[in-house]
């Protein structure tokens, strides 16, 4: 059934393309850490000065905290690098954190019983951030936790948490830390992500439900993106089995094969190609079997754009459907092949 479109969901959507313009990026390695403001959305989503983070392996791991214009606080994620532009092997690392696919036992606050057990390659991304990676901004401080610390909650509405791809992944997990280490009240912290893969356990999204989040997460997917149906068994499976092999070969014992068993998180709203949103099983069922004929049918050139955050004029395949659709803008329409050059007529 149709989707009722909150207008903040729009806002998170532009804030989720406005992480991608972080800097240092692909194409701006050695600039100094910053978000500039000539990119597109900033003062959309910004008011004010944003607080900047960028770390890790090649630094691809990045985020910004900054206040919004109706006194809330945005904390955005920035996704997985794109292929073929900039760095190849910034690339190839950010890709390497995605697929460590094994799960760790996740804590929030003091707990020594685990939250649950989340993706490890999005476990150090988001630790990275929240605990060690300096910030750069007015809310300089060692990490997003001790940056939302200086913020005097009483003067907002509410923490806004998004980001999309491997961006959204990390929305979950942060949410836990943001709720669970800032003390927040129930409903204070709403989560809008887009293209989230397979993140967390059952036990993680029994606590996260516990704690009030669920309730307030939503969760975009285009029913042509494969991102959200990932890791599954097509990436799990060759593991396993390798991981068997080796221990045949090498002798060892111990240590039960590791099993997907990865939920998701929140509720889902799905975008078809008419860039309508619609909620319930039937809708879910739809990506399913979107995804399914597209890869039997090889249309990858459809399933790469369709994970697209914004509209690329220049793709063969209706692309940016997340902004599109949760922004009501629009449907974008493919670029027609250029039509070839009119032969001259022949000379007498």
């Amino acid at each position: 059934m149709p989707a009722y479109l909150d207008p903040t969901d729009c806002l998170l959507a532009k804030a989720s393309a406005l992480a991608y313009c972080i800097q240092p990026g692909p194409l701006h390695p050695g600039v100094p850490v910053h978000l500039p403001e000539t990119a597109r959305f900033y003062h959309e989503v910004i008011a004010g000065e944003p607080t900047v983070f960028v770390g890790g392996t090649e630094k691809i791991d990045a985020a910004f905290v900054s206040e919004t214009r109706d006194d809330r606080v945005v904390v955005a994620f920035r996704g997985t690098l794109p292929p073929f532009v900039g760095s190849f092997w910034e690339w190839v690392d950010d890709w390497m954190e995605d697929f460590d696919v094994d799960p760790v036992p996740w804590r929030v606050k003091d707990q020594t019983v685990p939250y649950g057990r989340v993706e490890h390659g999005f476990d150090t991304a988001v630790h990275d951030l929240w605990r060690t990676i300096p910030g750069h901004g007015p809310l300089a401080a060692t990490g997003i936790r001790d940056a939302l610390a200086q913020i005097d909650w009483t003067t907002k509405k509410g923490v806004l948490v998004t980001g999309h791809s491997k961006g959204a992944a990390a929305t979950f997990l942060a949410a836990s830390l943001i709720q669970a280490e800032l003390d927040l009240p129930v409903g204070f912290v709403r989560v809008v992500c887009f293209a989230a893969p397979y993140t967390c356990d059952a036990e993680f999204k029994r606590c996260y439900a516990e704690a009030g989040l669920d309730e307030h997460t939503v969760r975009y997917q285009n029913v042509d993106d494969l991102v959200p149906f990932v890791p599954n068994w097509a990436v799990v499976g060759p593991l396993t089995l390798a991981r068997w092999v080796s221990r045949e070969v090498s002798g060892r014992t111990g240590g039960a094969p590791w099993t997907w068993a990865y939920v998701r998180i929140g509720h889902g709203r799905y975008i078809t190609r008419e860039c309508e949103v619609r909620t319930g099983p039937s809708a879910h069922l739809l990506a399913t079997c979107r995804i399914w004929a597209d890869l039997l049918t090889l249309q990858l050139g459809r399933v790469a754009s369709a994970h697209s955050m914004v509209h690329d004029p220049a793709s063969a395949h209706p692309t940016g459907r997340y902004s599109q659709a949760v922004c009501g803008t629009p449907v974008p329409t493919p670029c027609p092949d250029p039509e070839p050059p009119a032969t001259p007529p022949a000379v007498p």
